[in-house]
């Protein structure tokens, strides 16, 4: 079995999809049978979700979720308020929450090279999922597609550097800055217009990223171009190399990646 926290990203979308279905205006009582039918539903999947991860969580890790799981089936069965419901969903959310932060933590035994954990950085957790899908993807082509998961990285970190910016109360900043990318009339550029150099550039004078990290990383900014074949064999040519990364050059990567990560949330204040 692969590991992967996906089932409990899974998990969480079902509860938020019936936290949005009971929110809608009723009676304060639960007593429609369809209703009662697609809470029993979604507390029956559970079962299935902890199965898909418990080669990297423990039993007893699963004892709140559990318990939440079995208060909300066993609700089905008696009068139960709207509200009673929302309370038992709000924290079983929380609850899966947590259980997705130790999945994610969990170094992957394929290469014994860990995974960041994203949570606290992209808070959105079917976006967190799907960079923790995507990282544990570069994670399992490190020896077999270097270049590809090479590439990849870039993608990611862009991604994080989205994620960082997203989380800020006021933009505006952003754009004055001295390493703020500039059209040819000197008007900043919109974020959808900057690449990886401009995100590592801004970062590093935001103070989210150290100059050393900064200066290291734009090996990543490099390979993440060459996602076209045209730089690839210029690359290749001007190297004289057959081989533009080996397994070992994209897990120094790896590590470089995983310390940016770090870094970037690191600049998140409580």
């Amino acid at each position: 079995m692969q590991r992967s926290a996906g089932p409990l990203d899974e998990a969480i979308r079902e509860i938020d999809k019936l936290r949005k279905h009971l929110k809608k205006r009723g009676p304060k009582q639960i007593t429609a049978s369809a209703d009662r039918d697609l809470i029993r539903a979604y507390s029956l999947a559970w079962t299935t979700h902890r199965r898909q991860v418990e080669d990297i969580i423990s039993p007893e890790q699963f004892t709140q979720s559990n318990a939440f799981y079995e208060k909300l089936h066993t609700a089905t069965y008696r009068a139960t308020s709207r509200v009673a419901y929302l309370e038992l969903l709000k924290g079983l959310r929380e609850e899966l929450l947590q259980l997705q932060r130790q999945a994610i933590a969990k170094p992957n035994p394929l290469s014994g090279l860990r995974i960041p954990d994203f949570s606290k950085l992209v808070q959105n957790a079917e976006m967190a999922g799907l960079i923790h899908r995507r990282a544990q993807e570069v994670v399992e082509s490190l020896d077999r597609a270097p270049l590809a998961a090479s590439i990849m990285m870039g993608a990611l970190l862009e991604a994080l550097f989205l994620a960082r910016i997203n989380i800020l109360p006021e933009k505006r900043p952003l754009f004055s800055l001295k390493s703020t990318p500039r059209d040819k009339s000197g008007k900043a550029r919109e974020l959808k217009e900057w690449g990886l150099n401009d995100f590592i550039e801004v970062s590093h004078e935001m103070g989210w990223i150290r100059k050393p990290l900064k200066d290291v990383s734009t090996v990543l900014r490099d390979y993440r171009n060459v996602i076209h074949p045209v730089k690839e064999l210029a690359l290749m040519m001007e190297w004289k190399t057959d081989v533009l990364v080996n397994a070992a050059d994209a897990k120094m990567f790896w590590r470089v990646f995983c310390e940016l990560s770090d870094q970037i949330t690191a600049s998140v204040k409580p």
